[in-house]
């Protein structure tokens, strides 16, 4: 996302710090690795990013310089009062210049780890290298001993909630699906992987997988004969898949037709295109949470007496946490 706008040589400059956490499982082979150490990373605003950590110790710090802020949002953060509070000062651009902000802290930390994990096979590393990072200390002066902290994240992560309470009535509705062998799609192991990736980037390509195996499988098991085309030949766009054919064969098109169909094309630049095309993190978590709905709806449309699957796919609704 392009946080820079018009104006920038002259915006206002602060300097940006975070803590940080590894995740890994401690290997006691590593003992004796308790120094820091500091790697300078390329930022999508054009600076360096300072990322120093103490792998034996499993945390760091990462620092962000002269990062431009507009006027209104470092007025905004420099008010005397809670910023949470102080809604009639909120600034237009400042959710984006925060999330901009968390994403080139988290990127730099993730691109560090990733070279220690990849490049010295530390294994012990998981796949979300790091805790994120959502708060932040600033300073105008980067030799400031007083950095002030953030105002907090604006907005809760958003999801799609459809949790149901696991008792009786719902143990004797499971089991009439097991009964009759409903299998949850494979897709769903794509699209829960994406809901729980903190990397707006992967997130977004396992949402995108998720809703092309999704549709395929469950015109497959409408109407088995297609398996042979769908599995053997090019696959059609999602417009197609969500349109035309799940009318044809599921009795509808999808609500999310056009928005699964460009998040399918914005998965591609984010594989072929990686450095000129990013996705925020609430962009992500949005994008995700409607390719839920449009799975869960398929299954409401290829088992109408399963009150379960008719259950799951009413669900349109988001909720924050």
């Amino acid at each position: 996302m392009e946080v820079i706008l018009e104006n920038k040589e002259i915006w206002p400059k602060i300097n940006i710090c975070a803590e940080f956490e590894i995740n890994f499982r401690h290997n006691p082979d590593h003992a004796n690795e308790v120094d820091w150490y500091r790697l300078d990373v390329p930022t999508y605003y054009g600076n360096m990013a300072d990322v120093r950590f103490g792998y034996f110790e499993g945390k760091g710090v990462v620092q962000l310089y002269d990062f431009p802020l507009s006027p209104k949002a470092l007025e905004y953060m420099n008010s005397p009062t809670d910023p949470l509070l102080n809604f009639l000062s909120f600034p237009p651009d400042f959710e984006s210049t925060y999330q901009s902000i968390c994403l080139e802290l988290n990127s730099a930390v993730r691109r560090v780890l990733e070279y220690v994990k990849f490049f010295l096979g530390r294994y012990e590393i998981s796949d979300e290298v790091a805790s994120e990072i959502s708060t932040f200390t600033w300073a105008t002066d980067r030799n400031s001993h007083e950095y002030r902290h953030s105002p907090g994240k604006i907005s809760g992560k958003i999801g799609v909630n459809f949790q149901q309470e696991l008792n009786h009535d719902i143990r004797l509705k499971l089991q009439h699906g097991i009964n009759e062998n409903i299998q949850p799609f494979f897709a769903m192991r794509h699209i829960y992987r994406a809901i729980q990736e903190k990397n707006p980037k992967f997130k977004w390509i396992d949402a995108t997988i998720a809703a092309e195996l999704a549709i395929k499988e469950a015109l497959i098991r409408k109407e088995p004969k297609l398996a042979a085309l769908i599995e053997h030949v090019p696959s059609p766009p999602l417009s197609k898949l969500y349109g035309e054919l799940m009318e044809i064969y599921l009795g509808r098109r999808s609500e999310f037709c056009k928005t699964l169909n460009e998040g399918a094309a914005i998965r591609n630049k984010l594989i072929h295109q990686p450095l000129e095309h990013r996705v925020t993190e609430s962009q992500a978590e949005d994008y995700a949470g409607q390719v839920l709905i449009a799975i869960n709806e398929l299954y409401g449309l290829l088992y109408p007496d399963w009150e379960v699957a008719v259950s799951v796919a009413k669900v349109r609704h988001f909720f924050h946490f």
